[in-house]
């Protein structure tokens, strides 16, 4: 069953998402695979052995994608966002997580609102499929 995305793109055709089921999505997602951190300012990483989920997650809120190791030495990847980019993803998905990343992320955010010399505003800017900001 593990083909290829290329495989996985002939067995499954592109399904066309509104922008409310794409937030959805990235918000399940980060429920279950995120880490909201604060250190030296506010940061949304998750973390895969796969890269086509990150893949997504990327076109959908931008970002960037890194190869890392697993604790075990096994090759994985990485997508990160930080600052006001972060706080915005995390703002425009907080009504969706649970009680648990609900607090992580008003921590975050409050943290990340008395740092000096932040970006004043966060906005989510949903991208199009081309990946030009809408």
């Amino acid at each position: 069953m593990g083909g290829t995305r290329a495989g996985h793109a002939q067995a499954c055709p592109r399904v066309v998402m509104s922008i409310e089921t794409k937030i959805a999505w990235v918000a399940g997602f980060i429920e279950g695979e995120g880490c909201i951190s604060f250190r030296q300012g506010a940061s949304l990483c998750v973390s895969q052995v796969q890269k086509f989920p990150l893949e997504y997650l990327n076109s959908v809120v931008g970002g960037k994608i890194y190869k890392a190791m697993t604790p075990a030495g096994k090759p994985m990847f990485r997508h990160c966002l930080f600052g006001a980019h972060a706080v915005s993803v995390l703002m425009s998905i907080y009504c969706l997580m649970s009680p648990k990343k609900q607090s992580q992320i008003r921590n975050v955010i409050r943290k990340w609102k008395k740092q000096p010399g932040r970006q004043r505003h966060a906005t989510l800017r949903p991208r199009h499929p081309n990946g030009t900001y809408l």
